[in-house]
């Protein structure tokens, strides 16, 4: 994701520059709904929001997923 400095600005979809990252604000990886899994399964990125210091705007984010099935 660009020049984040941690996985944790890449979790929390935080832009280093804000100098901390911010959780559970609605554009955390761990928060992909169905939909973004869906994409990013498929296609290798999911749409979703980013937040800079000018606020949040939308970007690809890259991603993957994998589903176990337990039998």
């Amino acid at each position: 994701m660009q020049l984040e400095l941690s996985g944790a600005n890449v979790a929390s979809g935080t832009n280093w520059a804000l100098h901390h990252d911010t959780w559970g604000d609605g554009n955390d990886i761990s928060q992909f709904t169905a939909g973004q899994i869906s994409q990013a399964q498929k296609h290798g990125c999911a749409a979703g929001q980013w937040l800079g210091e000018n606020g949040y705007h939308s970007v690809l984010i890259a991603a993957d997923a994998v589903a176990v099935q337990v039998k």
